[in-house]
C-alpha cells in the first residue's frame, strides 16, 4: 500500500464555522488548503473533511471555494442526518463529496445511493457491521457507479481488518489510514488540526 493523498481537518471545521460565523472563514480556508497544495504538489490528493460542523449554506461557499484546490473530495458537509442538503451542495460545486463514516448499515446507504447526490461512500467496519457489512455496502454502492473509501482511523487493529477487507474489494478506491502524525510534512501545518493518508 502507498500514500496517495492526505485527508485534512483544518482548525477552521473544529471551531465550527457556519453561515454568519465567520465572515473571513473562505479565505482562511483557502489560504490552508493552498499551503497544503503548494507542498504537496499537483499529485497530492487531498481529502477536505467537513465533520458534518457546517450548515449547508456554509458547506455550499466551502466548497464553491475550494474548487480551484483540485481537492480529491470533501467529506460529510453535512452530518447524515441531513444527507438530503447534498442534493443541493453537489449542484454547486465540481468536487465530489464523501460520506458515510456515521452510518451504520447497508439501509443507512441506500437512500443515499438512490438519491445518487455523493460520489464517494465511507463505511467504517468498525461501526457499519464489521467486514462482511462494509463488503456487501461497497458492493451495492457499486450497482451505482459510487466510489468507496472506507474510513478507518480508530487504531492498528481496525486498520488490519480493514486491509483484509481492502484485498478482496475492487471498488475501493482509497482508504483512510490515521498514521500520519509521524511525518514530517504534517508536522508542517499548524493549522491543520488532525491528517490522516488516503492509501491504495
Amino acid at each position: 500500500m502507498a500514500i496517495r493523498g492526505l485527508g485534512l481537518t483544518p482548525d477552521w471545521v473544529l471551531s465550527g464555522i457556519n453561515a454568519g460565523g465567520n465572515l473571513g472563514a473562505d479565505v482562511h480556508i483557502s489560504g490552508t488548503v493552498a499551503a497544503v497544495r503548494e507542498a504537496g504538489g499537483p499529485g497530492l490528493g487531498i481529502g477536505i473533511d467537513f465533520h458534518g460542523r457546517v450548515h449547508k449554506t456554509m458547506a455550499k461557499v466551502l466548497a464553491k471555494e475550494l474548487e480551484s484546490y483540485r481537492p480529491m473530495f470533501i467529506e460529510e458537509p453535512v452530518l447524515p442526518q441531513n444527507n438530503e442538503a447534498l442534493r443541493e451542495i453537489a449542484r454547486y460545486t465540481s468536487i465530489p463529496i464523501a460520506t458515510g463514516e456515521r452510518m451504520f448499515s447497508r439501509w443507512d446507504f441506500k437512500q443515499l445511493l438512490i438519491d445518487g447526490y455523493v460520489d464517494i461512500i465511507q463505511p467504517d467496519l468498525s461501526h457499519a457491521g464489521g467486514i462482511t457489512e462494509c463488503k456487501k455496502i461497497i458492493s451495492m454502492a457499486e450497482a451505482f457507479d459510487v466510489a468507496a473509501a472506507p474510513h478507518c482511523p480508530l487504531g492498528p487493529i481496525a486498520l488490519a481488518a480493514s486491509v483484509q477487507r481492502d484485498l478482496v474489494e475492487r471498488r475501493r478506491w482509497v482508504s483512510e489510514a490515521d498514521y500520519v502524525e509521524g511525518l514530517a510534512f504534517a508536522q508542517a501545518f499548524t493549522t491543520i488540526k488532525r491528517m490522516i493518508c488516503l492509501i491504495t
